[in-house]
């Protein structure tokens, strides 16, 4: 079983907004005056092209523009962008500002083929440091309406609160980047002063990474209530590096402002192309969140699931569903990268059974902790196994948009 993405497409991108001094939906002589210009083509490869962001933006100040055309481009550009950011760090974040070009150079008139440029400028300080600790997360599906999405971005930033989109696969980051270009025009007739910038937030999870780097590094970039950051993984031992490092970040973050974790499978259209479900990405998406009262009240013990390297992950993923329905929160261990696997694969299922359609799903916290063996049992001749210990409970954001629609308004 393939878990078809919920109708709020979770995980994989997430474009922080924030409003500054305006661009404009159509490239301006400054954006026009920059010297590199890149065109993106649906063969391009994302961490060569972060590499060729790296390259170019050598002070701060310094700028191009990546063109694309179409959703696989759009995705690619936005990729190599994260990619490139995280490699420079929050001391100069990579500022990146979407638009269209300029008047009478767009290749295709189509609503659906307009091209866009993204414009990368490597910044001398934090993206916009005096941000409230508050955002609004809107979620993006392949259903989302870009003009019903811009309107929403620019109800937020009328009164001045950053907005978070998230979602998962190229269709939707290509629609929030076309709301991003619709949201400026907004802005602009509005008469709002400012400018849009766009802080996504991504991360690759490698088999040789290391958990505390990763954990510490998480902990880092997750500063405010709403920040984001998504770890992509390929493989039982890197899902499992993953799903450790957000474990280690979870417990070097704040009680009062904790983090959470989603776990998330591409979308239909990309899991038809990669093909079999060992070969298939997952995505921990860690959020930065505040302690619920329902968490400070509860003293409760949530009842807890085993899984082994022989559990079947859709009855798994029945039993997580199952219990959720029951109880409050439901707790989930494993010992070792498959076992870790198998919950991970199951929550991805799980999330779908759990959707409602109002945006419903799960979140997850996860620790380690040592288990009593009987005598033979640790190869280390420990008298306990270290598990990890997955607790989930179900939560809710708001999604944006209605049925698709090439119509604008």
């Amino acid at each position: 079983m393939l878990p078809r993405p919920p109708s709020l497409c979770r995980g994989f991108l997430t474009l922080s907004a924030a409003h500054r001094d305006m661009w404009g939906i159509r490239a301006g002589p400054e954006i026009l005056a920059i010297e590199d210009k890149f065109r993106v083509s649906k063969e391009a490869d994302a961490r060569e092209l972060a590499q060729l962001i790296q390259g170019v933006l050598i002070q701060p100040g310094d700028a191009l523009v990546l063109q694309g055309m179409g959703a696989h481009p759009i995705n690619c550009a936005v990729k190599a962008a994260t990619i490139a950011a995280q490699r420079f760090g929050r001391a100069t974040p990579l500022n990146v500002h979407f638009t269209g070009p300029a008047p009478g150079m767009i290749m295709n008139s189509q609503r659906r083929d307009y091209e866009i440029w993204l414009v990368i400028r490597l910044a001398d300080a934090p993206l916009v440091p005096e941000l409230p600790e508050e955002t609004r997360a809107l979620i993006v599906s392949t259903a989302t309406r870009v003009h019903a999405l811009a309107g929403a971005i620019t109800s937020s930033l009328k009164e001045r609160t950053p907005v978070d989109l998230h979602g998962i696969g190229p269709v939707c980051v290509h629609k929030m980047a076309e709301a991003m270009t619709v949201t400026a025009e907004f802005c602009r007739k509005e008469k709002l002063a400012g400018e849009l910038l766009a802080r996504p937030s991504f991360y690759q999870v490698q088999s040789d990474s290391d958990v505390s780097e990763l954990g510490r590094m998480a902990h880092l970039y997750l500063r405010r209530v709403g920040d984001m950051l998504v770890f992509e993984a390929v493989g039982t031992e890197t899902i499992s590096t993953a799903v450790k490092a957000a474990a280690a970040a979870m417990k070097l973050a704040d009680e009062q402002k904790p983090i959470e974790m989603e776990v998330t499978g591409p979308t239909e259209e990309i899991a038809k192309s990669m093909g079999a479900f060992a070969k298939r990405n997952s995505w921990v998406t860690l959020h930065k969140t505040r302690r619920c009262s329902e968490a400070r009240d509860d003293t409760t013990t949530p009842p807890r699931l085993t899984a082994s390297a022989e559990s079947d992950r859709v009855k798994l993923a029945g039993a997580i569903s199952l219990s959720l329905r029951e109880h409050p929160c439901v707790e989930i261990q494993g010992i070792g990268p498959l076992c870790i696997r198998k919950i991970v694969e199951a929550l991805e299922i799980a999330g779908v059974q759990c959707d409602d359609g109002k945006g419903q799903h799960i979140r997850a916290s996860a620790r380690f902790e040592n288990l009593p063996c009987g005598k033979g049992m640790s190869r280390s001749g420990e008298p306990y196994l270290t598990a990890m210990v997955f607790r989930l409970r179900l939560h809710r954001l708001h999604e944006v948009g209605g049925p698709s629609s090439d119509e604008g308004g």
